[in-house]
C-alpha cells in the first residue's frame, strides 16, 4: 500500500497514518468525519489491501480530515474561571494577591512569606503556611490540596474547627490512595487551632507575628493581624553607637557591643514590632466596635458582603457585613485604610465601582480615599453569575 501512505503522509492537514484513519472512522467501509461523525459521499471511499503480511489490517481512505484542529478550541462562552487581582501593601514589602467573592471562593496568596490567607482556590499555589478563617467551603475547599505539600504544611485555624479539619484531610487522603492509606506516610501536615488573643510567627525567619481576633459569624471564625517583628539595639546603644561611631571608634564600639552581649538575651537588644495590616475572616461590622485595638492597623482588610439595606436582617443573623454598618467605622478613621473584599455575586464588579462613586460623590472632598475595593473595572463574574 505504498501509495496510500504517501497520500496520508503528504496532503495538507493530514498527519495521521491510515491504521489511525481508520480508527477514526470506526473501521467501516463508509467512513465518518472525525469531527461532525457525518458520512463522506465521494465515490470508492474504501481502499482494502489484503496480502500476506497484511491479512488482519484494513485501511480506510477518505479525503483526509481536513477539519481536525491542531489543538481544542478555547472555551469563550460558559467560562467559569474566576479572575485574580493583585495589591502591594502599603508600608511592607508584601504582595496580596487573590480572589474573593461572598458564597463562591476565598483565597489570597502573600507569595513573600509563602503563607495564604483561607483556602478556597489555590490554583496551583504551594504555601508553607495557611491562616484558615473558618470552615465555610467557599474559604476551605483548597484545603487538602494544600495540606498535600510534600515538604509539609502548618495550617493555623479555629480552635473548635480543629477535629473537623483533621477529619476532613484524613478522609480525602483515604479518597485519594484508598484502602492502601498509611497514615504513617501522609504528608507532614500540622493543624493548629487558634483563638482569640493567641500569637505566632510566620515567613522563613519569623519576621511577621500574628495576632488572632475573633470575628462574628455563624460558624467559629477568626482574623489574623500581622505585624513586622525585629531585633533592634535599645536606644541607649543606638546612642552610643551614634556618638562612637561619629568619633571613629566604631570598631570599639562593636567589642564593647559583643561583651555585653553576654550577659543573656536582651542585654542590648530588644524586639519591636510594627503594625502591618489585619485580615478578617467573615464577620458582622461590630467585630470593631468590640476590638478597637484593630485600628493600631493601618490597613485592615474586611469584608463587605451586601451593598443594601435589604440585606440588613439577614447579615445580622449569620454575620456578614453590610455597607451601611460599616460605613461609620471608615468614617471614623480616616487614617486606616479599608481593603473592602467578599462582595455579594449579585453584584459585578462595575456595579461595585458604581456604587461607591455615587457615596463619593455625597461626601466631602476626599471623602472614602481610605477605601480600596478588591474589584476591577475590567474583571468580569465567572459567566455563571453574569447578568442579562
Amino acid at each position: 500500500m505504498p501509495a496510500t501512505r504517501e497520500l496520508a503522509s503528504t496532503t495538507a492537514g493530514a498527519t495521521a497514518t491510515p491504521r489511525l484513519l481508520a480508527r477514526l472512522s470506526g473501521g467501516h467501509g463508509k467512513c465518518r468525519n472525525q469531527l461532525g461523525d457525518a458520512p463522506y459521499d465521494q465515490p470508492n471511499p474504501v481502499h482494502a489491501r489484503v496480502g500476506d503480511d497484511e491479512a488482519r489490517e484494513r485501511t480506510c481512505m477518505t479525503h483526509p480530515p481536513d477539519l481536525r484542529p491542531a489543538h481544542p478550541q478555547r472555551l469563550d462562552q460558559g467560562h467559569p474561571f474566576r479572575q485574580w487581582k493583585t495589591w502591594r501593601v502599603p508600608g511592607t514589602g508584601l504582595t496580596l494577591t487573590g480572589y474573593s467573592r461572598a458564597n463562591d471562593k476565598t483565597f489570597f496568596h502573600l507569595p513573600e512569606l509563602r503563607c495564604s490567607l483561607d483556602a478556597g482556590l489555590a490554583e496551583g499555589r504551594q504555601v508553607e503556611t495557611v491562616l484558615l478563617t473558618h470552615t465555610h467551603l467557599d474559604h476551605s475547599k483548597d484545603l487538602d490540596y494544600l495540606a498535600a505539600r510534600d515538604a509539609g504544611v502548618d495550617i493555623y485555624l479555629p480552635a473548635a474547627a480543629e477535629p473537623y479539619a483533621a477529619a476532613y484531610l484524613r478522609a480525602s487522603s483515604e479518597l485519594n490512595h484508598g484502602a492502601g492509606f498509611d497514615p504513617s506516610r501522609a504528608p507532614a501536615c500540622r493543624l493548629h487551632g487558634v483563638r482569640a488573643g493567641a500569637e505566632f510567627s510566620v515567613g522563613r525567619r519569623g519576621e511577621y507575628a500574628v495576632r488572632v481576633v475573633e470575628c462574628l459569624h455563624k460558624v467559629p471564625c477568626v482574623g489574623y493581624c500581622f505585624a513586622e517583628q525585629k531585633t533592634v539595639l535599645k536606644p541607649e546603644y543606638e546612642e552610643l553607637k551614634a556618638s562612637m561611631v561619629a568619633a571613629g571608634r566604631a570598631a570599639e564600639f562593636g567589642r564593647i557591643i559583643a561583651e555585653r552581649r553576654k550577659e543573656g538575651p536582651g542585654a542590648v537588644d530588644e524586639e519591636i514590632r510594627r503594625p502591618a495590616f489585619a485580615f478578617l475572616g467573615d464577620t458582622h461590622a461590630s467585630v470593631f466596635a468590640r476590638n478597637p485595638w484593630l485600628f493600631d492597623y493601618p490597613v485592615i482588610i474586611t469584608e463587605c458582603t451586601y451593598l443594601d439595606d435589604g440585606q440588613l436582617t439577614r447579615a445580622r443573623q449569620v454575620g456578614h457585613t453590610v455597607w451601611s454598618e460599616l460605613r461609620p467605622v471608615v468614617e471614623a478613621h480616616p487614617e486606616t485604610l479599608f481593603v473592602l473584599t467578599h462582595f455579594s455575586l449579585r453584584h459585578s464588579d462595575q456595579e461595585v465601582i458604581e456604587f461607591f462613586r455615587r457615596e463619593r460623590e455625597g461626601g466631602a472632598a476626599g471623602y472614602l480615599d481610605n477605601v480600596v475595593l478588591w474589584v476591577h473595572p475590567e474583571s468580569r463574574l465567572p459567566e455563571q453569575h453574569q447578568k442579562g
